[in-house]
């Protein structure tokens, strides 16, 4: 048992180097890309941004229909058996071509609309909806491609991928940003990520030899399953974000709610770390599990290995907060830095639950994970709204943390007892 540990720890630690790699890649291409919207756009610009990424972020896991994570929990369990894997892939491919239709017909013929609700009166951005309207089929596909080269246990290939990407995103948006400012960055933002589609084809071709026949119904009920879990926390999470942001605009201003989605994006560069090696290691890996004991060893090595490691660069990144904030996007954005000690406290704890939130998809615990969700984002918006009119962002922050801290402890008490009642063990989780 402890060679099988201690073989798993190397494993972690390899996945975990080069997956440190691409976050570092991602984190240079972060910075020129952050900076160049923050030198020529400003916070008002980059709240316009913060407001389209959530709307493409919900529009993409309704054309995906959630699948990906099931995705990646079925083909890691029946990675040996080429005939399901095929059936499964086949499935997905027409089901999702058919959503897809309907996504193209939406942009092509609501892009006066989807400009109206999403910029307002002042911008006129149809246009964007007419591209995705062809890029956007492309950038679906490609996540259903990853999703399934990462349950085939290809992590290396999926980090490669994420490394294209930046590098191409970082490139669209930068160049298209010189040239037509707030537009340019917009249209990088559509166009970048559907050039990856040709790679990651590329590659499941070699490795998966498939056919589309027709939809196996066996598919669609444990898939479905995914669906609902994703299309729920899909919708709801950018939502959530842009009401959020709503209220921010409303009680302290337009840059003031740029500041906000600037944290945003500081915060989504270290929790790059966490987010990826948990979809790319640890979900396939949990979905594999066939005990409770397993499940247990992989949190464990989680807890004692990844956890530690994130708190200490959270900690260095509070203390050179200012130096960060300069570096990574402009001394305009130095007020942001007097809101960070809460962001990043809700951060951590938001690092804490992830593993065991995972375990919502390897379980496939629909209802638990549906409860748990709407506590998380209804306290989050209530909390929000409570405390932003007396304390302003500070009071977004505050509610963050609030949040996952009732979040973990939920999901302790909650995978505690389902643990003791379906794997039966003298250990405890």
């Amino acid at each position: 048992m402890k060679i099988v540990n201690k073989i798993k720890y190397q494993t972690v630690f390899k996945i975990g180097i080069l997956n440190s790699f691409g976050i570092l890649i991602r984190l240079f291409t972060g910075i020129l890309s952050a900076k160049a919207i923050a030198v020529f756009i400003g916070p008002s610009g980059m709240a316009l941004m913060g407001n389209f990424r959530n709307v493409m972020a919900s529009i993409e896991g309704i054309a995906s229909f959630g699948f990906p994570n099931g995705i990646v929990k079925y083909v890691s369990e029946y990675k040996e058996d080429h005939k399901k894997i095929n059936s499964l892939f086949s499935t997905v491919l027409i089901f999702v071509s058919a959503i897809l239709i309907f996504a193209v017909l939406l942009f092509a013929f609501f892009s006066q609309w989807l400009n109206h609700y999403i910029f307002g009166d002042q911008f006129s951005f149809s246009f964007l909806f007419v591209v995705m309207a062809f890029a956007f089929p492309l950038q679906v596909l490609n996540g259903i491609f990853v999703a399934v080269l990462n349950g085939l246990g290809y992590f290396k290939k999926v980090i490669y991928l994420n490394i294209a990407g930046n590098v191409l995103g970082v490139t669209a948006t930068v160049l298209l940003l010189l040239v037509a400012e707030l537009r340019g960055a917009l249209l990088g933002m559509v166009i970048s990520p559907a050039l990856l589609f040709f790679l990651s084809w590329y590659w499941v071709k070699k490795e998966v030899k498939f056919e589309l026949k027709t939809v196996d119904k066996q598919w669609l009920y444990p898939l479905f399953s995914f669906s609902i879990m994703a299309l729920f926390t899909t919708l709801c999470t950018p939502a959530v974000y842009f009401y959020v942001r709503r209220l921010i605009i409303q009680y302290c201003g337009l840059e003031q709610a740029g500041y906000w989605e600037a944290m945003q994006r500081l915060s989504g560069f270290y929790m790059l770390f966490i987010s990826t090696l948990i979809s790319i290691y640890f979900l396939p890996k949990l979905s594999a599990c066939r005990s409770g004991n397993e499940a247990k060893q992989y949190i464990k090595i989680y807890q004692q290995f990844i956890l530690p490691v994130f708190a200490i660069g959270i900690v260095v990144f509070y203390i050179f907060r200012n130096q960060t904030t300069t570096l990574f996007l402009d001394r305009s954005f130095l007020p942001l830095s007097d809101y960070l000690f809460w962001q990043l406290i809700g951060d951590f704890l938001k690092a804490f639950a992830l593993i065991y939130g995972i375990m919502f998809y390897s379980y496939r615990l629909v209802i638990p994970y549906l409860i748990t969700e709407s506590i998380s984002f209804l306290l989050f918006y209530g909390l929000s709204f409570y405390w932003i009119s007396s304390e302003g962002i500070t009071g977004v922050t505050k509610a963050h943390s609030v949040v996952y801290l009732v979040y973990s402890i939920i999901l302790l008490i909650y995978f505690s007892r389902y643990f003791n009642k379906h794997f039966p063990q003298p250990d405890k989780l």
